[in-house]
């Protein structure tokens, strides 16, 4: 394998430089962008352009397709999202670089796609590119997957291409999508683990509303409409929804224990729920990967501060457990707070199905330890936040999200803020896994 890594990380800064935003609303995207991203893969990458088959998907969503001759198994699929978050203007001077400039400095590449996942998208065209010039033919399926609005939902671009895929009634082996990176310190426990998320939360935004008399505040009743709805949301924050503990959580808890303080590991009873409550009481992101979170975001009231509002809303987003449902949320909303509000959900989203993690699970452990040996683990986990992957559910049972990619805690904040960045070596080792995993799905 002769990774040049120069070139790579030049390819990653000029694809950076296309700006590519885009909108949940259709037509209000401009697919300029994508479309110089469609001829800059066709320019950068000639023979995977020569040997797939390339459709475009809905305007701007690509779909690239290698068959087998003989394939031995069901399709690889590797997907990545061509659009980024726009740059917040007030933090525009912050930035070391001006965002979109794919500055390249010290051995780093700069700009806004860098981590969230441009980088991803060049590390898996680099690694087949490579495997292609070197003479792999492959005896499985593959499949690359590009959308153009992940970051507004995917509902134009990914959910499209999963559609014309189930029209074909073709049927994916495994897909990797971002997600999870390889981090140090998890639970506080030092060394390197490989997070792979193999289901995500759903999720909800509900307005909860309540009326009461308009009029002058100085004669105000007992409770107004604003403090109805604040009383409401203060009691769905004191009243969560109970942990679920699933096969997730306790194979990241098994994966784990070796590596936790003997005194830790000791009474570590996963079996326990009110144990299991009591040990991540008071960590968030653990508490996160165990019960459907409650966020009172938004309120509304009066016009101003003399006047009694005859209508009052609070926004509350609930991120929803595997385990959990739509369903189960609204019943657990209305045993808390009653039956006198009006909810309407604004955005909702079921939790993903729980990836089977069996020998394809362990095949992507084994490649992720082989490309980077001085892991201490890889780890199964639920994936608090959304990705296009999601929309594979009905035609797959192997969804890992995972980016092959080392990202402190620290650094993960740059992710839809300012300085986002990748190393050159960070890149190397995407490259290295997207290659080995291409080689070890079919031995």
């Amino acid at each position: 394998m002769n990774i040049k890594i120069e070139e790579a990380a030049q390819h990653l800064s000029e694809v950076i430089q296309i700006k590519s935003l885009s909108s949940r609303i259709y037509e209000e995207i401009d697919f300029e962008p994508f479309l110089k991203i469609h001829q800059w893969l066709k320019d950068t990458y000639p023979l995977i352009h020569q040997q797939a088959n390339i459709e475009v998907i809905n305007t701007g969503a690509l779909l690239y397709t290698f068959k087998a001759k003989a394939p031995k198994k069901l399709p690889l699929l590797f997907m990545a999202h061509m659009d980024v978050v726009p740059v917040d203007e007030k933090t525009a001077d912050q930035w070391k670089f001006e965002a979109f400039s794919g500055t390249i400095d010290n051995r780093i590449i700069y700009g806004r796609g860098a981590k969230d996942m441009k980088n991803q998208m060049v590390a898996f065209f680099e690694a087949t590119e490579l495997a292609l010039k070197e003479g792999k033919e492959f005896d499985y399926d593959l499949y690359f997957c590009l959308g153009y609005d992940e970051e507004n939902g995917g509902l134009n671009g990914m959910a499209k291409i999963v559609e014309h895929l189930k029209q074909q009634g073709i049927k994916i082996g495994t897909v990797i999508d971002e997600g999870g990176t390889i981090n140090n310190g998890v639970m506080g426990i030092p060394g390197e683990f490989a997070l792979i998320g193999v289901s995500e939360k759903g999720f909800a935004n509900v307005k909860i509303t309540a009326k009461g008399i308009g009029g002058h505040s100085s004669m105000p009743p007992i409770h107004t409409a604003l403090g109805k709805v604040c009383k409401a949301a203060a009691l769905l924050e004191e009243h969560q929804m109970p942990i679920v503990v699933s096969d997730v959580f306790k194979e990241m808890m098994n994966t784990l224990k070796p590596f936790l303080p003997s005194e830790i590991s000791s009474s570590l009873d996963i079996e326990d729920s009110r144990k299991v409550e009591a040990m991540v009481a008071n960590m968030s992101s653990a508490n996160a990967l165990l019960r459907t979170t409650t966020a009172v975001t938004m309120a509304q009231g009066a016009p101003a501060p003399n006047v009694l509002p005859s209508v009052a809303s609070v926004m509350v987003n609930f991120r929803i457990i595997p385990g959990d449902s739509i369903d189960s949320l609204v019943s657990h909303i209305r045993e808390v707070i009653g039956d006198e509000f009006e909810l309407e959900f604004q955005q909702r989203s079921e939790p993903s199905k729980i990836s089977l993690m069996d020998e394809e699970y362990q095949l992507l452990q084994q490649t992720i330890k082989e490309v980077c040996p001085e892991l201490k683990a890889a780890v199964p986990f639920v994936m608090v936040g959304a990705t296009d992957s999601k929309y594979f559910d009905d035609i797959c049972d192997h969804i890992y999200k995972f980016g092959p990619f080392k990202c402190s805690d620290e650094e993960l904040k740059t992710v839809h803020g300012v300085n986002e960045f990748l190393r050159f070596e960070d890149l190397e080792l995407g490259i290295r896994f997207f290659y080995q995993m291409l080689h070890n799905y079919v031995k």
